[in-house]
């Protein structure tokens, strides 16, 4: 609870205050010092882990597990706080990339170290929403850049460069798991036994592709989760409670007894937690916020670091089509604050561009 009070705390000051626009700017510098610094603890710790031969596995400060790098209890909790990560790096190194000083260096930095360690969490739903952030503000910037050809042929160049882009980010994910491995192997030759070699091996690049046509099952999670909201009318005008630790069963034909923590679908998510008036009310924000976003992507008096956070938004409620992220677990992951300050900043934004 003392978190989503930070959380509504620091989205009425980035709203309301007199400078939301500098402690927005202050918080995701002291943000991006802090999760850069525990990301390379968490790979320092699990990459030590490996010379035990994965003997002592621990969730919290880091380790692999079938090659993917878990840290803060989960690989996917760890690959959302990169991608917070990212997001405040490259809204900072935007703003600064014209200027000299150490801040353009300082986010170039924190933005390589949430790229590698999100690429080793393999976590996909992140990787996919940064890499639709970058995209996104390639448009919209590119369609403002480009002002002496026509509209269409305006559109179409900016489509083609940003979808070109947004593939080259999504494919780079790929890269962290290879070098990483590869720098291991060399050392491991020296220094580990073969148990952690083997578990060196196992280090590979999540792809996209690599699913059995149900997105690793959350469509079949999705079906179970509605017709758990449905299941009568209590649940379905009143949820189960934010507060209730309730899974939801029947979501694998065959296997009644595999429990699911979520829905795996913020949005689906919301409805079974609040009912359809908590789920009304939620949506409205949601429609508000994007309504402001998009006045501001719009906007030729907004500038590119502005532009990207609006894009990273947008970018965020991608990301919840798969996971409870940014609406939950606010205590295991950064980019739930990151959203909602990002929420604040936009509707702030918004006004003055009506």
């Amino acid at each position: 609870m003392s978190i989503w009070l930070l959380i509504l705390a620091s989205y009425y000051i980035v709203q309301e205050g007199s400078d939301g626009s500098k402690f927005i700017r202050v918080s995701f510098f002291i943000s991006s010092l802090i999760l850069s610094m525990y990301s390379i603890f968490s790979l320092i710790y699990a990459s030590v882990s490996l010379f035990d031969g994965n003997k002592k596995l621990d969730l919290i400060k880091g380790c692999f597990i079938s090659g993917r790098f878990y840290a803060i209890g989960n690989a996917n909790y760890m690959g959302f706080s990169c991608g917070a990560l990212i997001i405040m790096s490259f809204l900072g190194f935007l703003e600064n990339i014209r200027k000299r000083g150490i801040k353009r260096t300082f986010y170039g930095i924190t933005g390589l170290v949430g790229w590698f360690c999100l690429g080793l969490t393999g976590c996909r739903t992140a990787s996919i929403g940064i890499s639709f952030a970058i995209g996104l503000f390639a448009f919209f910037y590119l369609i403002n850049k480009l002002s002496e050809i026509s509209i269409i042929k305006k559109v179409l160049l900016s489509l083609i460069i940003s979808g070109l882009i947004f593939t080259g980010v999504l494919m780079s994910f790929h890269l962290p798991p290879v070098i990483y491995r590869e720098s291991m192997i060399i050392i491991g030759k020296t220094f580990l036994g073969k148990d952690a070699l083997k578990s060196l091996l196992e280090i590979t690049a999540h792809r996209i592709s690599e699913d059995d046509g149900t997105m690793t099952g959350r469509t079949l999670i999705w079906g179970a989760g509605i017709r758990d909201c449905l299941k009568n009318p209590r649940r379905f005008f009143f949820g189960i409670s934010p507060l209730s630790k309730e899974g939801i069963y029947t979501a694998y034909p065959g296997h009644h007894e595999i429990r699911s923590a979520h829905a795996h679908n913020a949005y689906i998510e919301i409805l079974r937690e609040n009912g359809i008036f908590g789920y009304v009310t939620i949506v409205a924000l949601i429609i508000g916020w994007a309504i402001n976003g998009l006045k501001v992507l719009l906007s030729k008096e907004t500038d590119r670091a502005e532009r990207f956070l609006v894009a990273a938004f947008f970018a965020m409620l991608l990301m919840g089509m798969a996971e409870p992220m940014p609406f939950a677990d606010s205590q295991k992951s950064f980019l739930t604050i990151t959203f909602f300050m990002t929420c604040g900043y936009i509707t702030a934004l918004g006004r003055k561009t009506s």
